[in-house]
């Protein structure tokens, strides 16, 4: 019974509803919030970084400043199954 319950465990990073953080190499942290699973926004931070979206991503901002690309390679999830609301105040703390 347990051996079922274990294999219908998602992953941390494929759970919706998370509060996270980016670290930079620079030292300075971003934090961050998504309804969706924190694997999908990496992806969408990648992609933000790549495209250079500076106008719509502030971590492709800061790494176009920087001269650098090193946010999502070591992001953690701080919070996971969160209400959108809940996401928002958790962020909020953690920033």
């Amino acid at each position: 019974m347990l051996e079922r319950f274990r294999a219908n465990v998602l992953k941390p990073t494929k759970q919706d509803g998370a509060v996270y953080k980016i670290p930079c190499e620079c030292g300075k942290v971003y934090i961050g919030e998504t309804g969706r699973a924190m694997q999908e926004r990496t992806k969408e931070h990648d992609r933000d970084i790549r495209l250079a979206r500076t106008q719509i991503s502030a971590i492709s901002e800061h790494t176009k400043e920087m001269g650098i690309y090193s946010f999502g390679t070591k992001s953690s999830l701080l919070i996971v199954n969160l209400t959108g609301t809940e996401q928002r105040v958790k962020e909020t703390i953690h920033i």
